[in-house]
């Protein structure tokens, strides 16, 4: 896997910030991010925008303003769930976490007891 090039983060940084309040104000979103986009549980290593939500559903039970794009220009899009199961609020150490617990941080949350 390849890391993103500074290219590739400052055309994310800029489609995020193109995107956000219209992605922030989505029902269930909870946060954004940068990261690689991962498919069936695999690092595809395709530089993506981030998109944590509460939890998944399926396209048929949203509201067409509350689908998130699988693109935003040319931009990868990834959704990620945080179940309240999965993360607790307050501090946290993403060095000390294991990439997997990594990949399910957003602003201050983290995988209970870990």
């Amino acid at each position: 896997m390849r890391l993103m090039s500074e290219r590739d983060l400052d055309k994310i940084a800029e489609t995020l910030e193109k995107h956000f309040d219209k992605l922030r104000k989505m029902k269930n979103v909870l946060n954004l991010g940068i990261g690689t986009k991962f498919t069936n549980g695999r690092d595809t290593g395709k530089p993506s925008i981030i998109v944590f939500v509460a939890k998944k559903q399926p396209l048929m039970q949203l509201n067409p303003e509350d689908v998130i794009p699988q693109f935003l220009g040319e931009v990868y899009v990834d959704v990620v769930e945080l179940s309240t199961t999965d993360y607790e609020l307050g501090h946290t150490n993403p060095s000390r976490l294991s990439p997997s617990i990594q990949r399910k941080i957003a602003s201050g949350v983290k995988k209970n007891g870990k």
